[in-house]
């Protein structure tokens, strides 16, 4: 059975999967899925035969979560107000590769960190570490997820979320969990985020709108400040 406090053992240090003939076989079909995307904007039978994952049709940005409050500037998990970190991104080719660019980033500058660091209070005055803000992405790709699901049976009812509470609630169950396990669990929501991301069909805004607002958005948002607490771990060194 898939345990979530193993999955870290089939991945490397930089988040990529171990066994180096599935990495490189999951870059060639990520090559192929662009390519195939690529060829629908250009050939009609292409077009019509390409059903999954992907589409080039431009979307207008959103600033803002509908279905979620946006958090106030201040609260604890938030580095001014969401919308100065919107990243323009228009067909949904873009929005696959800035998430992968921007959540390789993220982890790269986390796993950075050495082991008597990473748990280490003070990336935000209220006591955040390093670790409580992978807990808390993770769990917002684990809601994200969630959603997803919800948004393929049919099931999805937007419904007003208090980002805030959320925060504090992610916050409460995860501040005690070891950092391989809160590093296990951020790897496995999103690996299961983008699956759900593939089973909708095209043109599902609702799905896009999460993906943005969960993965790159939301990386974007926290980037700064933690390249800023590193900074200031590695002054204190």
């Amino acid at each position: 059975m898939f345990s979530l406090a193993q999955a870290h053992r089939g991945l490397t240090r930089e988040g990529r999967i171990a066994d180096e003939q599935l990495q490189e076989r999951s870059d060639t079909n990520m090559v192929n899925l662009m390519d195939q995307v690529e060829a629908s904007t250009h050939d009609p039978c292409t077009k019509r035969a390409w059903v999954e994952y992907l589409s080039e049709h431009p979307e207008p940005l959103s600033t803002g979560w509908n279905e979620v409050d946006e958090p106030r500037a201040g609260s604890i998990g938030v580095v001014g107000r969401r919308a100065a970190y919107s990243v323009r991104m228009h067909t949904k080719r873009e929005l696959v590769v800035e998430e992968d660019r921007l959540w390789s980033e993220l982890h790269a500058l986390v796993e950075s960190l050495p082991a008597d660091l990473v748990a280490a209070p003070g990336y935000f005055p209220e006591g955040w570490s390093a670790k409580d803000l992978l807990a808390h992405i993770g769990s917002w790709l684990a809601e994200a997820g969630v959603i997803l699901e919800q948004i393929r049976f049919g099931t999805y009812r937007p419904e007003e979320i208090i980002v805030d509470a959320m925060n504090r609630t992610f916050y409460e169950a995860m501040k005690d969990v070891p950092f391989t396990t809160v590093r296990s669990q951020a790897q496995a929501a999103r690996s299961r985020m983008l699956r759900a991301w593939g089973a909708l069909p095209d043109d599902t805004t609702a799905g896009d709108r999460w993906i943005r607002k969960a993965g790159p958005e939301h990386y974007a948002e926290h980037l700064p400040r933690l390249k800023e607490w590193l900074a200031e771990l590695g002054s204190k060194g």
